[in-house]
């Protein structure tokens, strides 16, 4: 009977199933997992880069496989997954914790400190000049500034951040040490003629009237009755058309207005409302009329010259024009002349004088303005040594006014001339 048995479980060993033998035939997954045999037992699991979630294969995230502490959730930062404490809840340790309220919410320390927590207690951090009372900082008894601030004479002090600073009072201004307070001027020392005054917060020297500030700049001189003009010249076109006027000055000036009587006692004037300013050498004034109203005759020429100290004078200027354009002083002989294809009119010219021709300007014996050439730099001339110049412009023979203007280095002022040339 024995024997039976162990033959019997042998046969039953012998004949059972081959584990081998199990395998996925027949086998169906869900998306996203194939079938695998654990434990000799076709099973389902998520294929790599999925993970079961509510009874599907998901793809994976960076927190697919991160586990939060209570009250915390996973968020991906910087490509990793990260556990924060949900909303309400704050980090204390490694758990999240209840927040709690903060007790300095809403307290400002009268806006004169912070508001800092110390055992979970709201406590003000005051300023400097302030201590707390409570919640609140308040100031500081403690003694004014200027009780102790020596301040000079003619001078108050007043508190500025816990400090005594001293002020002058009005009417005085700080010295030149910056050790008190004096009237203006007080310190400043004038040249001879002229008179310190206390504009715009600065201090300066002003001529006297009747005087003028010297070409160094040091000190003020009489004005010369004829200044600024040295010489002054008026004249106009023979059609009555153009009236002007040229000179010279030996000074710095600036005009505000000129007023030109007629002969019959008619009078125009010209107004600068933006001041010009004149340099020493060579200017000019134009007046046009458009019905030939400058008939020859004496005419008066006043103007309104600022002296440099905030005062106005008036010089009056009487000069008699004729009836032809104005022929200057000569300084020039024109001994010929041609019509040159490239270069216009061309002149053979000897000046008097040694110096430049900067500007010769050519008009009819009527006195229409005809052409204009310039030179930027001048163009040098020697005295009793002719020379060619080229002017430009187109001409048919005819009587013309040629006139120069330029620098004579004898005097070291600007000049005016003009001849009458004949072109033929």
């Amino acid at each position: 009977m024995k024997y039976f048995l162990i033959m019997l479980m042998f046969v039953i060993i012998g004949c059972g199933e081959d584990k081998n033998s199990v395998t996925c035939e027949g086998q169906s997954c869900m998306e996203n997992a194939g079938c695998h045999i654990l434990d000799n037992t076709p099973t389902c699991l998520c294929n790599s880069g999925f993970h079961f979630e509510n009874n599907v294969c998901i793809v994976d995230s960076v927190c697919s496989h991160v586990s939060c502490t209570q009250n915390a959730s996973c968020i991906e930062q910087n490509g990793i997954g990260v556990c924060v404490c949900n909303e309400g809840y704050v980090a204390e340790g490694l758990i999240c914790v209840v927040e709690q309220e903060n007790p300095c919410e809403n307290i400002t320390c009268s806006n004169k400190g912070t508001c800092v927590v110390s055992n979970n207690n709201p406590v003000c951090n005051c300023n400097n000049g302030y201590h707390a009372e409570g919640l609140n900082c308040v100031i500081d008894e403690i003694q004014n500034p200027c009780d102790t601030t020596n301040c000079p004479a003619h001078s108050t002090c007043k508190v500025e951040n816990n400090e005594g600073v001293c002020y002058c009072e009005e009417g005085y201004i700080v010295n030149e040490a910056k050790t008190g307070c004096v009237l203006p001027c007080s310190e400043v020392t004038c040249p001879n003629n002229s008179t310190c005054k206390y504009e715009n917060s600065e201090e300066a020297c002003y001529c006297n009237e009747g005087y003028q500030p010297n070409s160094a700049g040091t000190g003020c001189e009489a004005i010369n009755p004829d200044s600024p003009f040295i010489n002054f010249n008026i004249w106009r076109s023979t059609d009555g058309s153009q009236l002007w006027g040229r000179w010279e000055s030996g000074n710095n000036y600036e005009i505000s207005q000129i007023t030109v009587t007629y002969p019959n006692g008619q009078s125009i004037r010209k107004t600068y409302y933006e001041t010009p300013s004149f340099n020493s050498g060579y200017d000019e004034v134009w007046f046009l009329s458009d019905n030939g109203g400058f008939t020859e005759g004496e005419y008066t020429i006043k103007f309104q010259i600022s002296t440099g100290n905030g005062s106005t004078v008036e010089k009056t200027y009487v000069r008699t024009v004729e009836n032809e354009i104005y022929k200057g002083t000569n300084l020039f002989t024109i001994n010929s002349g041609e019509i040159d294809s490239f270069d216009g009119l061309k002149l053979n010219i000897t000046p008097s004088f040694n110096g430049t021709i900067q500007r010769v300007n050519v008009y009819s014996l009527e006195g229409a303005w005809l052409y204009t050439k310039t030179w930027s730099s001048g163009v040098s001339v020697t005295n009793n040594i002719s020379s060619i110049i080229s002017i430009g412009g187109n001409y048919t023979p005819q009587t013309l006014i040629i006139s120069f203007e330029g620098a004579n280095n004898a005097i070291n002022y600007m000049y005016y001339s003009a001849v009458e040339f004949i072109l033929e």
